[in-house]
């Protein structure tokens, strides 16, 4: 099946902040959009957040400032699988510190039916349906139009629009664009550096995986893997968002800031590379079930984020 544009950003933006609800009998499912942004108010408490003009002066939601685009989604969406696509209502307004996300969802669909099929390329979905990125779209020979709108879909649905706190070393370095993607798509991560790196050209900073040994021996759990470009990489030509109000927000800061494209090298650095190999641990939490089977029980040392990529398949990484 040749993948559409729509197709390819609607699926983007499953596979980044998105589900697939199961009925109890597991033959019907829904399919759960999600939209991240920093705060659910446009004048929250901090810079980095969506800034949208206002008239009134009172507290405006996301949802309500961009209620255009959000309508937008419902019917490309609804034409795309086929299916009534609906915008959620938000829950109750409780602080400008809980609520992160808007969600759109689908009316039932089998579990078999021939439009999923297509698009994810197999018999039936299930929940190892959105572990790794269909093959179709790492073919090498796949249009560039089509894996730019897949990796746009990405960016919209959680991806988060960058200031200048934002930078690639918590708290040091250039700027960077951060996509957070969930904690429980451990093959994600890096199947997306190779569409960005070996079919865009763009230079990936790091993955910051939620593994216990790299997000915290307690709190790692549900960590989203952040995953982040420099935006010396992103010139102000380059279209990474479709939502207006991230990629606005985008365009803001590399002309605030006057960010110049620059050429780096693809990841990873050879030099960077750990001198001790991963060993074999059944503590600190790396006995997890919920991790993956290429993970479990092994101490990984520093960089660890790129020993955890070679083990999750990344096609770049070489021990020297």
């Amino acid at each position: 099946m040749i993948i559409k544009e729509d197709e390819a950003y609607a699926m983007g933006m499953l596979f980044g902040k998105g589900d697939i609800l199961f009925s109890p009998t597991r033959d019907l499912c829904n399919l759960q959009f999600g939209i991240r942004f920093r705060r659910p108010t446009v004048n929250a408490l901090r810079r980095d957040n969506i800034s949208v003009p206002t008239t009134g002066g009172g507290i405006v939601s996301i949802q309500r400032s961009v209620f255009n685009e959000f309508r937008d989604l419902e019917q490309r969406f609804t034409r795309v699988f086929g299916v009534k696509i609906s915008l959620q209502p938000l829950p109750p307004e409780r602080g400008t510190w809980e609520r992160k996300g808007i969600f759109l969802r689908s009316d039932d669909l089998s579990t078999r039916a021939g439009r999923l099929q297509d698009l994810f390329g197999v018999s039936e979905v299930t929940d190892d349906t959105l572990q790794h990125i269909p093959t179709e779209l790492l073919d090498p020979s796949k249009p560039l139009n089509i894996i730019k709108a897949f990796l746009q879909g990405i960016a919209d649905s959680c991806g988060l629009p960058p200031s200048e706190v934002s930078s690639a070393y918590s708290g040091g370095g250039p700027p960077r664009l951060q996509i957070e993607l969930e904690w429980r798509r451990w093959y994600i991560p890096a199947e997306l550096c190779q569409l960005f790196q070996e079919r865009l050209g763009i230079s990936v900073n790091m993955i910051n995986y939620g593994h216990p040994l790299v997000r915290g021996i307690n709190s790692y759990r549900g960590q989203n893997h952040q995953f982040r470009i420099y935006l010396d990489q992103l010139g102000i030509d380059k279209t990474i968002f479709r939502l207006n109000f991230k990629q606005h927000a985008f365009k803001a800061l590399l002309n605030r800031l006057n960010i110049k494209p620059k050429r780096r090298k693809p990841c990873p650095y050879r030099r960077r590379f750990a001198t001790k190999l991963p060993k074999q641990c059944r503590s600190h939490n790396e006995n997890d079930p919920d991790l993956p089977a290429e993970l479990r029980n092994i101490h990984f040392s520093k960089p660890r984020n790129y020993q955890i990529c070679e083990k999750l398949g990344c096609i770049r990484i070489r021990q020297p």
